[in-house]
């Protein structure tokens, strides 16, 4: 008895948990919020993050990012040492100069500066993990990557 009460309470739970729709990341409320940005104005978090594939020897790198941050690509083989920073344009696009070249088997990553103001927010964080590119990952105890490659 005690064993079909409990295999009906998972069943339930499995209808609950399979019935509940999951929202399209365009459909998010978080997508059709605006967010204030260090200098006050209002921007939507578009594009989502993006590292075109790199090289070893390479001396910048290009992508899409989030209109309004300053971004910042890291080696993350070494907990995150930043290689250079700079801001997208209008469209989202962005080319920044590396302080060294890349080398062969280290990963490369993505990231952003937030202003204080806004680093500490959970909302924001959670919109900045929607947006994030398919090489996401987190470095414990040093930095998000929204999008990494390995140099090849």
């Amino acid at each position: 008895m005690k064993k079909a009460i409990s295999w009906l309470l998972f069943a339930v739970w499995l209808l609950v948990a399979c019935s509940s729709p999951t929202p399209k990341p365009t459909q998010s409320p978080l997508f059709s919020s605006l967010v204030p940005t260090p200098v006050g104005a209002e921007m939507t978090l578009r594009p989502a993050f993006k590292l075109d594939p790199v090289t070893a020897g390479s001396t910048q790198v290009t992508g899409q990012g989030p209109v309004g941050f300053t971004l910042v690509v890291v080696d993350s083989t070494f907990g995150g040492m930043i290689l250079g920073t700079g801001k997208p344009d209008a469209g989202g696009n962005f080319r920044i100069q590396l302080n060294k070249p890349l080398e062969k088997g280290h990963l490369v990553g993505l990231t952003v500066d937030l202003p204080s103001d806004l680093a500490g927010s959970e909302e924001f964080n959670k919109r900045l993990y929607e947006i994030r590119g398919p090489g996401y990952r987190l470095v414990p105890n040093a930095v998000n990557i929204f999008d990494s490659h390995e140099v090849p």
